[in-house]
């Protein structure tokens, strides 16, 4: 019987990294997925690293994360970036001074969008908002799982694929 000092539950983004650190500090490491590598969140996020500006009213604690994770996946997985794209966020105007001073206070380059720019939305939207443009990154899911799991087997974590655990 196989005995392991780690198991960890998700083959995703998060799993792997976890396996990966905990094998350069001689754990033995079992990763089970019940599904492929990377089959849930890692994927349905399309690969963005958010800034942290949707999150800083509501989660101020996250938004340092955020910014600390964008830097983090630049610089481990350069090949895996594919752009950096502009995405807008839609702010109630009675709740932008507040967002504009988070933004500010959390040093983030952002652009005021005026609503005669944004033609797509109904003009409900555009009568009580304001809107602001933000950078977020853009990464290849798969080519970031592709590199940690070549990582993860180098350091000998193992895996456990298309197995649903039942009971802990």
């Amino acid at each position: 019987m196989n005995r392991y000092d780690t198991i960890i539950i998700g083959a995703g983004i998060a799993g792997l990294f976890t396996a990966l650190r905990l094998s350069k500090n001689d754990q033995k490491v079992l990763v089970v997925e019940k599904d492929k590598v990377g089959s849930g969140a890692t994927i349905a996020n399309h690969g963005t690293i958010h800034s942290g500006a949707h999150y800083m009213v509501h989660y101020p604690e996250i938004v340092k994360s955020c910014i600390e994770a964008q830097d983090l996946f630049l610089n481990l997985f350069p090949t895996a970036k594919l752009l950096s794209k502009n995405s807008i966020h839609i702010v109630k105007g009675k709740n932008y001074p507040d967002f504009e001073r988070l933004l500010k206070h959390n040093q983030f380059e952002y652009k005021i969008i005026k609503p005669d720019q944004i033609s797509e939305l109904k003009p409900n939207i555009l009568k009580n908002s304001k809107f602001v443009s933000l950078r977020e990154e853009v990464y290849s899911s798969r080519e970031i799982l592709d590199i940690l799991i070549s990582y993860c087997l180098a350091n000998g974590v193992k895996f456990l694929l298309g197995n649903k655990i039942q009971k802990i």
